[in-house]
């Protein structure tokens, strides 16, 4: 494009469409500053239809750096992996278009802004009916996002959230997670490496699975104040390095009642954190100290459940 203004159009009026997600897939290179409008459905079929194909838009504007504006997405209904990697490495996009989607699917919004590190606002998530690995990853290293959008599913899906703002470093507010019931590692390394984090979130969970909360706030080393975890019991490798790294962590309370027989369910989950703190817990739980147990140096206060 010769000056300022100029612009291209882009649609596809094929009958057939086909798109498989790392196989085959298409995206823009482009230099300069480039704004992208319109309805990108149109590149699937120009009706603009909902797109079926697997990891249709996937892709898409991958480390397009070029691009400052995204254009719409305006599907509600989407396919698997649809929007998954489509803006990776975009580090000049500010502001992400609307997701008003309500019902996800497997892996569609797996790292689609993840290292958009001028990302500077999240877009609203309001599905309450999630998938298999669908905010996967999504803000991964948006070193210039400041707040994470709510979060108000209560029924979770495996890996929904997996690594979602992991080392997002200025974000310093976090969405309550207001799930009863955990799936297999929901939310493993969710704000892993959040380096300003100052609280935790809400988390009603009492339930727990599989790697739940595996790695959840490692290295967040801003981290003062814990969550109270209300699960009345353990489930394998669910608080494994749930806190490590967190050096300024002083206080948490927890509500199980026996701590697992081997360390597999809470491995290293206190290492090198503060070395004073306050450690709340039912009576029946046994002072262990130790970074797979309770701190050694912290106060143990017993509380009534």
């Amino acid at each position: 494009m010769k000056k300022k203004g100029d612009y291209v159009q882009f649609y596809n009026d094929a009958k057939t469409f086909s798109w498989s997600f790392g196989e085959d897939f298409m995206r823009f290179v482009m230099e300069g500053e480039i704004i992208a409008n319109g309805n990108i459905q149109s590149l699937v079929n120009y009706n603009q239809l909902i797109p079926e194909g697997k990891g249709c838009f996937a892709l898409l504007f991958y480390n397009c750096k070029a691009l400052i504006k995204a254009p719409s997405l305006l599907a509600t209904t989407l396919g698997k992996y649809c929007y998954a990697n489509m803006f990776v490495g975009c580090t000049n996009l500010k502001q992400p278009p609307a997701l008003p989607a309500t019902e996800l699917t497997d892996s569609c919004y797996t790292s689609m802004f993840s290292g958009c590190t001028s990302l500077e606002l999240a877009p609203a998530l309001p599905a309450t009916t999630l998938a298999n690995r669908c905010y996967q990853y999504m803000f991964d290293s948006c070193t210039s996002l400041k707040a994470a959008p709510s979060l108000p599913a209560t029924t979770l899906k495996e890996k929904c959230y997996l690594g979602m703002f992991k080392k997002c470093t200025s974000l310093k507010e976090t969405p309550d997670l207001p799930a009863l019931t955990l799936t297999e590692f929901c939310y493993s390394g969710m704000f892993r490496e959040c380096t300003n984090i100052q609280n935790t979130p809400i988390i009603s969970a009492t339930k727990l699975a599989k790697g739940c909360c595996e790695n959840m706030f490692y290295g967040c080393i801003s981290l003062r104040n814990g969550p109270t975890l209300n699960a009345n019991s353990l489930e394998l490798n669910a608080y494994n390095y749930m806190f490590q790294g967190c050096t300024q962590l002083s206080n948490i309370t927890v509500k199980f009642t026996i701590w697992a027989e081997d360390n597999s369910y809470n491995l290293k989950w206190m290492d090198n954190v503060s070395k004073i703190g306050s450690f709340y817990k039912p009576e029946s739980l046994p002072s262990i100290l130790d970074d797979n147990h309770i701190p050694s140096g912290w106060t143990i206060n017993n509380i009534q459940l």
